[in-house]
């Protein structure tokens, strides 16, 4: 059995053991929140010593003094975290650039108070600040100008924003491509200097260049294939009866490459019947 010198002995081990790792604890201004794990399990070990064994820790107080300033770096932490988060959930609710208005001042200025009450250490590490300025220089481009170049300039950045990717552009794109550029020239100077995303109009534009035409021989409407619509619509043009548009996103110019079938430079019945036969394959392709 163990016997009460033994049970002494090892009560003053534990202490001599807490008071070692209480002393091995950095000075208390240097304690960080690296240490809390540290200076939480020390307090665990001395709250279960009994009075007797409390009393011969001689330098508890470092103890409780090293738990009260974990305390208060934990406390900082939480409130430096709300900030952060602040400011987060006030960049989260501007709109997106193109839909920025005038009357989303008070969400613009909302997240600069909110980046204005962080740290110094979480300003450094805050990477929404650049799309905070941008969002800035926009509103005040915004609050200069009228609200009919607001308009006019919206309604050709939405040109510009509902072109494909530059890497998925095809040689049917070119007429918004050239309806957004034309609409952009129609502007005043004023407005010119809202459009957002010029840069990708110009990319497209020098995208198209590089682009040879995906061209369907016969197909006017678009659809790519050469049918019996197809053939009305060319019917139609050879007679006057209609002009109809050369196909969804197709140059005007591309009216006749795309119908003179037979090769005699005019859009005639005879390229109307080529469609006709090659729609129910009569022929399997068009005269070169």
């Amino acid at each position: 059995s163990v016997t009460l010198n033994q049970m002494l002995s090892a009560s003053e081990v534990a202490v001599q053991r807490l008071i070692s790792a209480i002393d091995a604890l950095p000075e208390i201004e240097a304690l960080t929140l690296k240490d809390a794990g540290t200076v939480a399990s020390l307090q665990r070990q001395f709250d279960r010593l009994s009075d007797e064994g409390k009393a011969l820790v001689t330098n508890a107080q470092k103890l409780r003094q090293a738990s009260d300033r974990i305390a208060e770096l934990e406390q900082q932490a939480e409130e430096e975290n709300k900030r952060l988060q602040r400011f987060e959930d006030a960049m989260r609710n501007l709109p997106t650039l193109l839909d920025l208005a005038k009357n989303d001042q008070p969400k613009v200025e909302e997240a600069r108070a909110a980046y204005n009450d962080l740290t110094d250490s979480q300003k450094e590490t805050a990477s929404s600040v650049e799309t905070l300025i941008i969002y800035e220089q926009r509103m005040a481009l915004l609050m200069a100008a009228s609200d009919e170049d607001i308009a006019a300039a919206k309604q050709v950045s939405d040109k510009i924003a509902a072109l494909p990717a530059i890497e998925n552009l095809v040689y049917s794109d070119g007429a918004s491509v050239a309806q957004a550029r034309e609409a952009y020239h129609a502007l005043s100077e004023g407005a010119a200097a809202l459009v957002l995303d010029l840069d990708k109009l110009v990319a497209a534009e020098k995208k198209m260049e590089s682009l040879e035409p995906d061209i369907t021989y016969g197909d006017i409407n678009g659809d790519h294939k050469a049918d019996a619509a197809d053939a009305l619509m060319i019917l139609q043009r050879s007679v006057l009866l209609s002009a109809p548009e050369w196909g969804t996103g197709w140059y005007s110019e591309d009216g006749l490459r795309i119908c003179d079938l037979d090769g005699d430079c005019k859009i005639t019945a005879s390229d109307a019947l080529l469609v006709l036969q090659y729609s129910v394959s009569l022929i399997h392709s068009f005269p070169e």
